[in-house]
């Protein structure tokens, strides 16, 4: 071949290449080319909805936000109705918002319970690692539905049995429904779990009634030892060693707790009633004369001064304690016996009758040396 033919076949191959090339960059570019105006709308379009999108749900978001504050504002205000009113406002800008129905059935709480319930199984659905309100809906059932409370606790439990609230929420149930070894159960799973001052204390007011005095007295030392400086667990003690016989040590303890509190009305009363035991009548008085002016509504301080009252024969006094003693509790047996004894004393028989019948009415097992007259 000669030089001239193959110079000539070279410049058609290289021509031939650098064609094909050509073509398929230009084939490229024409079909970009006509549709880039086109797409670039689209893909604008696409990105302003997406912002518009957001920009409502974060609008959402934030006017939920603004009424569920409100509501809590109105809340701690105790104005139910209106944090009522922020809180469905919220609830209809964010149907998710556990709290806000948390809330909202705790405004609705002792107005319209049914609705509170409806309201705390929502919040709970949207959130079933909380179960406050479980523990609220549990609460409510308490009123009137001892076995709907219970189940809802052992609903707790069955979801996370490390729940140690819900162990003591049904020892209180058990104790409260005279069902002392099953509230001992649940009292000792729950300490088991944690070790609480207050489970402690109940327990040990279960073996109290028990009979169980060693072991109360270990539970009442054990919650001492976890919180040293509440009133009731000494007061409570203070019982458990008048029940012992230990006077000595239940004044103590009595003291001790109104070391803790010098407002503690209830110790002043039973220390003064101990007093009375010990026919210390004077100093008894003083305490319950201090117990009366804490909380002048307690009928038993009222009962105790005029038992006081009859020892010192003062009589007339005395019947004004129990008058009063019976006004804040009508239905009170102790303190109608206790007035048909003054009354009998001062010779007003027919009234000693009718007070002794009234005390055997309301379940007091009286003797019949108090029916010896005729009270038909």
């Amino acid at each position: 071949m000669s030089f001239k033919s193959f110079f000539i076949k070279f410049l058609c191959f290289t021509f031939s290449i650098n064609f094909v090339f050509c073509q398929y960059q230009d084939f490229e570019l024409e079909l970009i080319s006509p549709n880039s105006d086109t797409l670039q709308n689209e893909f604008q379009k696409l990105f302003i909805d997406s912002i518009n999108t957001l920009n409502m749900k974060y609008d959402k978001l934030s006017k939920s936000k603004e009424n569920y504050n409100l509501g809590l504002k109105y809340f701690e205000m105790k104005n139910l109705e209106k944090a009522l009113e922020y809180f469905e406002n919220c609830i209809s800008y964010d149907s998710t918002f556990s709290k806000a129905f948390f809330f909202h059935a705790k405004c609705l709480e002792n107005f319209n319970d049914s609705l509170a319930i409806l309201s705390y199984f929502k919040s709970f659905t949207l959130d079933s690692l909380d179960f406050a309100p479980l523990y609220r809906i549990a609460k409510i059932y308490e009123k009137d539905s001892f076995l709907k409370a219970i189940n809802t606790y052992n609903e707790i439990t069955t979801l996370n049995r490390q729940e140690h609230k819900a162990y003591y929420k049904l020892g209180v149930l058990y104790y409260l429904n005279d069902s002392i070894d099953l509230a001992i159960e649940n009292f000792t799973i729950s300490l088991s779990i944690k070790k609480k001052s207050r489970a402690f204390n109940d327990r040990a007011s279960c073996h109290r009634l028990n009979g169980d005095f060693t072991l109360a007295l270990q539970d009442y030392k054990s919650a001492i030892s976890i919180e040293p400086n509440v009133p009731f667990i000494y007061n409570n003690l203070a019982s458990l060693y008048r029940k012992m016989g230990d006077n000595q040590k239940a004044l103590e303890n009595y003291t001790i707790s109104l070391q803790k509190d010098d407002n503690y009305y209830l110790a002043y009363n039973n220390r003064g009633s101990l007093k009375i035991q010990l026919e210390k009548y004077n100093d008894a008085l003083e305490d319950i004369n201090k117990c009366i002016s804490v909380d002048s509504n307690y009928a038993p301080a009222h009962q105790n001064k005029g038992v006081i009252l009859y020892k010192q024969k003062k009589f007339f006094e005395a019947i004004l304690s129990f008058d009063k003693a019976i006004l804040l509790n009508p239905n009170y047996a102790k303190a109608f016996l206790n007035r048909g004894i003054v009354k009998q004393m001062i010779r007003d028989e027919l009234g000693a009758c009718k007070d002794w019948i009234r005390s055997q009415e309301l379940g007091l097992n009286i003797s019949d040396t108090y029916l010896i007259y005729d009270c038909n």
